[in-house]
């Protein structure tokens, strides 16, 4: 399922190069004079205007895939910490009985008599 968002990440982030690049400018880059402002954030020039539409749903669907794609990683993160642990405490169970045998066997050869026979 991962690597489903990642081919639609893929996708999307060519699609919104290829959009970009085949937009045409506006003139100067002078957003200070009135003109230009206006004309920059009305409605009308934007909704006129496809490659900016385009560009505007391309921009919030890599947005929401790449939080989907944090979502995901971020679950799988703490389900593979989860059973890491589970992992560990399985180990644990089995090798602590194992430990204990380990040293009832060298407390019984290593018992020194405390009395001369």
């Amino acid at each position: 399922m991962l690597m489903f968002f990642y081919v639609i990440q893929f996708a999307v982030a060519i699609l919104l190069i290829l959009v970009v690049m085949f937009q045409k400018t506006e003139g100067g880059t002078n957003l200070v004079s009135t003109n230009t402002y206006n004309s920059f954030f009305s409605p009308k020039s934007m909704v006129a205007n496809p490659l900016t539409r385009i560009t505007i749903i391309l921009g919030f669907l890599f947005f929401v895939n790449s939080i989907v794609i944090g979502a995901i990683h971020i679950n799988k993160r703490s389900s593979d910490e989860a059973l890491l642990q589970q992992i560990q405490r399985l180990q644990d169970a089995k090798t602590a009985p194992a430990i204990n045998e380990e040293a009832e066997k060298v407390g019984k050869e290593v018992s020194i008599p405390l009395g001369n026979k």
